[in-house]
This record gives structure tokens, C-alpha cells and sequence, in this order.
């Protein structure tokens, strides 16, 4: 098209149509007739490239036809285009990004309840961009937080992978800046159950007898829950007492369980589970309640795996291989626990030593 002037004394106008775009009608900014060139041209680059986004932002005068030019001289035509899209309506934008956020639904459904949190807490109103995301005062949040650190830290990686996908790259400098202004919250070490082998056999024989196997199972394997409601009878490897897992949290959770001869005809009876998850879990709080333990869980019993290995004097690392944690900081909780049992039976000896110990220290002080 041939440029015109919008007034005797006016910039180059430009004034076009593209497709998906609709019309680009505005002052270039420019009165040389060769800048002018350079500009159009630009604006067909960009329609021959896909970049309708950064065509749009043109159109509705987010960016100045220079501030394009200048950033596609200087490389950074991809950051103008995120900008783009930073100035979508932030809770559309985590509708759409929810349904597709996690290959888990447990996963989709922790995102979910971080952001209605985060919605709730009032620094985002309904019209907020994604952009006002590095607006928030994040720790003022923090101290207002309604929940604890572990919830913190959830919503604090739901904004991360919101905004990883919404720009594409999680390496995306706003991303970054972002992830950095949001306080860490230091979490209290992991859970460790008050459950002994005496009161976990005590738990269960209250349990009904069609379920007890399902509890020793999961005590004996250190299995997830959702890992041991998925074995099927195929899973079941007799010939080396093992049992395939296959895997609900991670891909190195999917793997082979071996049992001991007197653990096998209980992984035998409870497999596969006699129940759905909702009674097994059930039946598992009331045998707890009647047994004056409310608090355990069903997860509990995991927990109880690792704290009875470590406090049999089995390895860390076996132990961590055993409970398929990534992280050995996550099977640390067992050795603090052993650890402050051991100081408690010498703090015994020292404070209150048995009559045969005073008579030896009596004798070693006059010896």
C-alpha cells in the first residue's frame, strides 16, 4: 500500500488488513518515507510468520510499531510476544491452563485448590493480568497466609507451572523474577507416626478380617496407597516372593517389591484389594479410634516402613531404595527419629542409672 500522511505535517500512516488480525489503522510514528518502508515491511514479516499475537498487540496499541522494530532488530521478538501474553485476564487463562495441567488428577486437583486460595487471599482481583502476578507483595502474603508452610509452598509451584506454560519457557526471565520473589517456605520436618508394631497389630486384629491383609501389606512393602489399590493377581511374582508396582506418583515409583516367606500369604490374601479406597481407609480410622490412635492415617503405614527399617539398623540408602524416594533428604526423617531415641536411652543411663550401673560407677570412682 502507498503511504499517505495523516496531516500536512503528520507521520506516515499505516492503514492494512490481515487475516485472523482484522485492519491496522494508526500513525507510524515516523515521518521518513523510508523508516515507513521498513516498518511495513516488518508488518508483513510478521503476518508471514504467524505471529498474529504481536499483530494484535499492534493493532490494539499495547506496542508502538518502533518498540516491534526494535526489539525484532535486537532478537527479542519472542519476549515481545510473551509480554502479549502476560496481559491475559489471569483466571481464564489458569481455567484453561487446569484441565491440561498434570497427567494425575490428585496433581490437576492440588493446582486447582492453590489458586482458589491464592483468588481468596485478595491480591488478584477478577480483572488481574497474569502481568500483576509480579505486583504481589509475596511476603506479605506469606504472613497472611491462612494455611500452613507445605500449602505456601504448593500454590508457590502452581504459579510456577502456571506461568512456565503460559510463556512456553520456564526459563522466561519474568518466570525467574518471579519464582525469586516468592518467599520458600521453610517446612517443618517430614511426619513421623507415633505407631509401634505392637499397636499396629493391635489396630488391625479390631479391623474386619477381610481387610487386615490389605494393612499388613501395605506396612510390610512400604507401598502408597494408590500404588497397592492398582496390583492386580498378575503382579504377584511368587517364584522370588515379589510384587510389581506400578507406579502412581513417579517413574521411578513403578517398580519390584521383594517380601519375606512369612509376609507373602498376607500380599497373597490382599491382593487385589478386597475394597475401594474409601472403606479401606475407613475401616483402617475406626480400628485406630477404638484403639486410642485418631490421628494415624492410612499413609502412616508407609512411614512405619521406613522408621522400623532405620530403627533395625538397615541402611539409609537400602532404606531409601526400599520407599523409591528420589531424594534421600525425604528418608532422613527415619534417622533424625532413631537418632533422638538413641539420646533418650543414654540421657536414661545418665540420669537415671539402675542399681547394678551406680554399684559399677561407685567402684570405678574408688578403683
Amino acid at each position: 500500500p502507498m503511504p499517505h500522511r495523516v496531516s500536512p505535517n503528520g507521520s506516515y500512516r499505516i492503514d492494512r488488513r490481515f487475516k485472523g488480525v482484522g485492519r491496522i489503522a494508526l500513525a507510524s510514528g515516523t515521518k521518513s518515507r523510508s523508516v515507513f518502508v521498513k516498518l511495513n515491511a516488518m508488518l508483513t514479516e510478521l503476518d508471514e510468520d504467524g505471529h498474529l499475537d504481536i499483530l494484535r498487540g499492534i493493532r490494539d496499541r499495547r506496542f508502538t510499531l518502533q518498540q516491534v522494530y526494535q526489539a525484532k532488530r535486537n532478537g527479542g521478538l519472542s519476549y515481545v510476544a510473551s509480554e502479549l501474553l502476560l496481559q491475559d485476564n489471569i483466571w481464564r487463562s489458569v481455567d484453561e491452563w487446569l484441565p491440561m495441567s498434570a497427567p494425575k488428577h490428585s496433581s490437576r486437583k492440588r493446582y486447582e485448590v492453590s489458586f482458589r486460595s491464592l483468588r481468596r487471599s485478595g491480591p488478584l482481583g477478577p480483572s488481574a493480568l497474569i502481568a500483576d502476578l509480579r505486583e504481589v507483595d509475596w511476603g506479605k502474603l506469606q504472613r497472611e497466609w491462612p494455611a500452613g508452610p507445605a500449602d505456601w509452598n504448593r500454590m508457590r509451584a502452581a504459579v510456577s507451572s502456571f506461568v512456565s506454560w503460559r510463556l512456553g519457557d520456564k526459563f522466561h526471565p519474568f518466570r525467574r523474577a518471579l519464582a525469586q520473589s516468592i518467599p520458600l517456605a521453610k517446612e517443618p520436618p517430614g511426619r513421623v507416626p507415633d505407631l509401634s508394631p505392637e499397636l499396629f497389630w493391635r489396630i488391625v486384629h479390631i479391623a474386619p478380617e477381610h481387610v487386615r491383609a490389605a494393612y499388613v501389606t501395605l506396612a510390610v512393602t512400604g507401598m502408597r496407597v494408590g500404588e497397592y489399590m492398582q496390583l492386580q493377581s498378575h503382579d504377584l511374582l511368587p517364584h522370588t516372593l515379589a510384587l510389581r508396582v506400578p507406579g502412581t506418583k513417579t517413574a521411578s515409583s513403578q517398580d519390584v517389591i521383594r517380601v519375606g516367606e512369612r509376609a507373602w500369604p498376607w500380599i497373597k490374601a490382599a491382593v487385589p484389594a478386597p475394597l475401594g479406597r474409601r472403606w479401606l481407609y475407613n475401616h483402617w480410622k475406626r480400628a485406630c479410634r477404638k484403639a486410642g490412635a485418631p490421628e494415624l492415617t492410612l499413609h502412616d503405614l508407609r512411614h512405619f516402613y521406613g522408621q522400623q527399617l532405620i530403627d533395625a539398623g538397615r541402611p539409609e540408602v537400602s532404606v531409601q531404595y526400599g520407599l523409591r524416594h528420589t531424594d534421600a533428604g525425604m528418608t532422613r526423617r527415619y534417622i533424625r527419629q532413631r537418632d533422638r531415641g538413641e539420646n533418650a536411652l543414654a540421657m536414661d543411663d545418665i540420669m537415671f542409672p539402675t542399681d547394678e550401673e551406680q554399684i559399677e560407677k561407685e567402684a570405678r570412682k574408688q578403683g
